[in-house]
């Protein structure tokens, strides 16, 4: 049941996608949501817990990440991935598709997900490390110290 159940709630939210967000974010999120379904078969939406979908689909995917690319995902790719997630069950949750087989209420499972920290460049670390050498060998002129100012 659920994963005809996962499936009609990521078809309602693409619609509601397609009318908040860029065209590049629905295309960058859906094949995400693709492998999430897929990740789920066989599993009812009352099992798609925090502690599932941290300690169990993530690692999964990360892996399948690997295998296809040939190394590890950038911090801001596994970024993407949480905000995927965390935008369609809050999406599930405002419009009230997130309930178990019996109706009631379930709890919204992104909400435990931690996106990784993207540490922000420090500030003096603007050139490659191939520019920083080619200006540290530049010959220095003592003339321009020289001057008053």
């Amino acid at each position: 049941m659920s994963e005809t159940r996962l499936h009609l709630v990521v078809e309602a939210f693409y619609g509601h996608l397609e009318r908040r967000k860029a065209p590049a974010t629905v295309e960058r999120w859906r094949p995400e949501l693709r492998r999430l379904q897929e990740w789920a078969t066989g599993l009812e939406l009352s099992e798609l817990t925090g502690a599932r979908l941290e300690l169990e689909f993530l690692p999964a995917w990360e892996a399948a990440f690997r295998a296809r690319n040939g190394r590890e995902p950038a911090a801001n790719t596994v970024r993407a991935v949480v905000q995927a997630l965390g935008s369609l069950f809050a999406f599930a949750a405002r419009y009230d598709l997130l309930v178990d087989s019996e109706g009631r209420i379930l709890p919204n499972p992104a909400l435990r997900l931690e996106p990784p920290r993207i540490r922000p460049p420090a500030e003096l670390d603007w050139l490659r490390p191939d520019e920083d050498r080619a200006v540290c060998s530049c010959p220095m002129s003592t003339a321009i110290c020289s001057r008053s100012l």
